[in-house]
């Protein structure tokens, strides 16, 4: 589980390279209640976010979906750890 300082601002992401079977990312978004998404970015097989924010204590989840170019669509969920 990834762990972030409050202060900080990092990247984090997916590889959906196996998931995906050779087809392609067409749309990814992120959602992260309680962090703020700084910039989100995806390729044809991956995708990125950088976080920022949080309270020390805390667990977050971002929350990642992805749409493929014929249609398919998927989500994971990667818990963040924020400490002082």
């Amino acid at each position: 589980m990834p762990v972030k300082r409050k202060g900080s601002t990092l990247d984090y992401g997916f590889n959906w390279t196996n998931w995906l079977k050779g087809r392609s990312i067409q749309s990814s978004i992120w959602s992260a209640p309680g962090l703020s998404v700084a910039q989100d970015t995806n390729d044809s097989t991956k995708t990125a976010v950088r976080l920022a924010g949080g309270e020390p204590g805390s667990t977050y989840f971002a929350k990642n979906t992805i749409v493929t170019t014929d249609g398919l669509e998927d989500y994971r969920v990667l818990i963040v750890d924020v400490i002082d």
